[in-house]
């Protein structure tokens, strides 16, 4: 099976695995930071039946996890995916 991505998708994940944080590629991308996160989460989703890719979805799943935990707590908001976005 292949990951087949748009070509925005493309272009956030080539951020992502930069070490940008969402928010940085939504300042660079004029669009707003739950675009970022839904587009990310799209490129989970489509890829997450790629080999390459299988050991790093759940790494980023417990990362977004500890994110949207520090979100509501104050955190700052943003983390990259990491380990998966590097698989790809």
């Amino acid at each position: 099976m292949t990951c087949t991505l748009t070509p925005r998708e493309k272009e956030i994940l080539d951020h992502l695995t930069t070490g940008k944080r969402y928010k940085e590629i939504a300042d660079l991308l004029y669009i707003e930071h739950g675009t970022v996160k839904t587009h990310v989460e799209h490129i989970i989703n489509s890829c997450q039946e790629t080999p390459c890719l299988q050991a790093g979805v759940s790494d980023y799943q417990a990362e977004r996890r500890e994110q949207d935990a520090g979100d509501r707590v104050g955190g700052q908001a943003g983390a990259s995916i990491g380990a998966a976005s590097r698989q790809i």
